[in-house]
């Protein structure tokens, strides 16, 4: 009898941790669940030409598996005024711009974009070439949220 009560314990100890263990796992998936930081010296350190600002979001995600690994950085820069004038040798396009975004925060939900063109490499003057990362960039109506979208080894 007593053999009975501690099978039964260990099972139930066990189906706990199954439990724990698929709610956990499903508590951390999806576009949901994305870590974010709003530190910016990582970002200033990459795109040292970034217009200066006082809030910055962002996030990264590289693809998994063996060899060449790929980043992707996203990130929002937002300012109090429009900044587009110190985006020197890039042009905002004058038609709007449909975004699918992997990351976005609230403050940038129902904002309109334009897309900055000319800016493959923005924002990292001084960066050796083998460091470049491939970038999108967006502005949003009023100039006051650059989206950055960027790809690299």
């Amino acid at each position: 009898m007593k053999k009975i009560y501690i099978i039964l314990l260990v099972l139930t100890v066990c189906g706990a941790c199954f439990a724990l263990f698929v709610l956990a796992a499903l508590g951390a998936t999806g576009k949901d669940s994305v870590m974010t930081s709003t530190k910016t010296e990582p970002i200033y350190n990459h795109f040292p030409d970034l217009p200066e600002t006082s809030e910055i979001k962002w996030c990264s995600k590289s693809s998994g598996g063996i060899g060449l690994v790929t980043t992707t950085i996203y990130i929002f820069a937002f300012y109090d005024k429009d900044v587009t004038g110190e985006l020197h040798e890039m042009t905002i396009s004058k038609e709007a711009a449909e975004l699918d975004m992997y990351y976005m925060p609230d403050e940038v939900k129902g904002q309109k974009w334009r897309a900055v063109e000319d800016a493959p490499f923005a924002f990292q003057t001084g960066i050796k070439d083998t460091r470049k990362m491939n970038t999108t960039v967006y502005s949003n109506e009023l100039g006051t949220i650059l989206y950055v979208k960027a790809i690299g080894d």
